[in-house]
């Protein structure tokens, strides 16, 4: 619905619509007058939440250190909800659950952007005024979870990582790219028979750290004989200062499956080849004894016969000349 006003020509078309409210759906029909009028199909689309209608607060783990946090929110719905929308993003990455199934299909959650200004940024090639003429962005997602709703009790629970937002294991040569702790805002609009209902991240969420440690450059580090930790009350963190919008860029996804062509034992060592170089993640059972220790190294090539460590390894060089440090690809379990 609303007023749209176009022109074209034999290049380019332009529609100019009215303002729009957030959380809405419209439906849309274009028409062509050449001589008689020809009508599109009808289509619509739901429109997302602008930065300024954001009720929710940031928050974060007060006992952040390192390891992936776990944060929680229980709630009750009491009425038939017809239509369920999750506004989120978490700083680093962050996976979403609601009462134990994934809300969406994606990874490396949001995407990539120059999410808050950086105080004291102590790298020569960036300038923060040069990036987006000083405008930073967060993108946030919106995903459907009507299905995954019930009547009675609910919980949204959220694991969130280091990811790019906090990258400390960097620091070699970027000593000032992080841009600070992991934190956390969602907002749960759920519409029911009886009118809306909105689910805030605020300080009545819980979180404790887990048992698994994930960096972008020194890879997955999981100890499975730490005891579970106890939940307890959300810290309220600083609001980065970038803009949030919503995502409308393609997201990470499994488009493929793929199973090892052959496997070689060799002492303690067992190798598995895929046969092509890829991107993605590792999926496998493994039994072993209570304190034993798996470690997982990723190569992309074999030099003189043996896996080449070099083909996955990130360098860290002084200047640009010598080099000072490495990760490997490397996860512990």
């Amino acid at each position: 619905k609303g007023n749209a006003k176009s022109t074209i020509n034999t290049t380019s078309y332009f529609c100019y619509l009215n303002s729009l409210e957030s959380c809405k759906l419209y439906y849309w029909q274009a028409s062509l007058n050449c001589g008689e009028k020809v009508y599109t199909e009808q289509s619509l689309f739901e429109t997302g939440l602008g930065n300024d209608d954001f009720t929710a607060k940031w928050i974060e783990n007060p006992d952040f250190d390192g390891h992936v946090s776990e944060i929680i929110k229980v709630f009750n719905v009491d009425e038939e909800i017809k239509k369920a929308r999750l506004y989120i993003v978490g700083l680093g990455f962050y996976k979403s659950y609601i009462n134990g199934a994934e809300t969406d299909e994606y990874y490396f959650k949001p995407v990539l952007t120059d999410f808050s200004i950086r105080e004291g940024l102590n790298n020569k090639g960036y300038n923060e005024e040069n990036f987006r003429d000083g405008e930073k962005t967060i993108c946030y997602n919106t995903f459907d979870v009507t299905d995954k709703l019930k009547k009675g009790e609910n919980e949204l629970s959220v694991l969130l990582g280091t990811g790019w937002y906090c990258n400390e294991d960097k620091n070699i040569t970027d000593p000032d790219f992080s841009y600070g702790k992991p934190k956390l805002i969602f907002e749960l609009h759920l519409y029911t028979t009886y009118g809306k209902k909105i689910i805030l991240s605020d300080t009545d969420c819980l979180v404790r750290n887990t048992n698994v440690q994930s960096q972008l450059f020194a890879c997955d580090k999981i100890d499975f004989t730490e005891k579970e930790k106890d939940f307890k009350k959300v810290k309220l963190a600083v609001p980065p200062t970038g803009k949030l919008i919503a995502n409308t860029t393609s997201l990470d996804k499994v488009f493929e499956v793929i199973e090892p062509l052959s496997c070689t034992v060799d002492g303690g060592v067992t190798e598995y080849d895929f046969g092509k170089n890829h991107t993605g993640g590792l999926e496998f059972c493994v039994k072993g004894k209570k304190g034993a220790k798996l470690t997982v190294k990723y190569y992309e090539v074999k030099t003189n016969g043996k896996l080449d460590p070099l083909t996955s390894r990130w360098d860290a060089y002084k200047d640009g000349k010598d080099l000072i440090g490495h990760l490997d690809q490397e996860c512990e379990y």
